[in-house]
């Protein structure tokens, strides 16, 4: 994790994903964030925030978000993350 100086001199910090973690958690992130009880996972304006931070950050990012396989690119990297599972 790189830290650097945000605008308005707020700290901010880097975290390296490779393509299949990111793809795995932007999946998860909108899953999480479609949920009937999103408001008591994530309870507080400020953690909702956050949430919200990180899911466009990954999704801005994330290769496979507009792609017509898009469920077929999250199974592969759940599967090369995973290799064990069934």
């Amino acid at each position: 994790m790189a830290q650097s100086s945000a605008p308005g001199g707020a700290a901010s910090h880097t975290v390296e994903l490779t393509v299949d973690e990111l793809i795995v958690l932007d999946h998860w992130l909108h899953a999480l964030d479609a949920r009937a009880d999103f408001e008591e996972l994530a309870p507080t304006r400020a953690e909702r925030t956050v949430l919200w931070s990180l899911l466009a950050q990954t999704e801005r990012q994330n290769p496979a978000v507009f792609a017509a396989d898009y469920d077929r690119a999250v199974a592969a990297a759940r599967a090369r993350l995973d290799p064990g599972a069934v």
